[in-house]
């Protein structure tokens, strides 16, 4: 039988706490840490998620909440709903079509663009709720998440705009020009 690999879990603080660090003198999270990693790490480690799956969150699938919880879901890419205001009869795969993009999993798409997607069980609205194991692990995804979007994201989304690249709706965006 082959062996099976696996990170321990007595490494897991660890990495969580220094895991990350880009530069450790910054004042900002966003410069001293790999946020997109270590948010894409936290899904994997105590969401559940496959690798490829982070990259179909959309920045509206996580919705704090005000007990200190995160509501998470991973959405089909194409058949979901967009859960966007005014959009919300709309189709992912419509929405998407209409800012001339595919869904992630379309294999049209190339290699960079393109993440895979398995047959998760989805309700009727083609959802899946991300359950973390561990409520301090949803905290710090929280944290992360406030950061990310307020911080980071904006940050990422001009960058993309001023060379030529396209407005997403997707959480994880790809840091072209290294760090910002």
């Amino acid at each position: 039988t082959p062996s099976v690999k696996s990170f321990s879990d007595k490494y897991v603080s660890l990495l969580l706490k220094d895991g990350f660090v880009k530069n450790p003198e910054a004042k900002e999270p966003w410069v001293r840490e790999d946020i997109t990693a270590k948010m894409i790490t936290l899904l994997m480690l105590f969401g559940g998620t496959r690798h490829s799956e982070p990259y179909h969150l959309w920045f509206n699938d996580v919705i704090p909440q005000h007990d200190g919880s995160c509501k998470v879901f991973l959405r089909h890419p194409s058949e979901a709903l967009t859960f966007l205001p005014g959009e919300n009869e709309n189709a992912r795969k419509l929405y998407l079509n209409e800012l001339g993009l595919l869904p992630r999993n379309n294999n049209s798409n190339s290699k960079s663009y393109k993440a895979g997607w398995k047959n998760l069980q989805v309700n009727e609205d083609y959802s899946a709720p991300i359950h973390f194991i561990h409520p301090a692990a949803e905290k710090m995804f929280k944290e992360l998440y406030f950061i990310y979007i307020k911080h980071f994201r904006p940050k990422l989304m001009a960058l993309r705009a001023s060379n030529g690249g396209y407005s997403h709706p997707f959480l994880f965006i790809n840091n072209w020009d290294g760090d910002i």
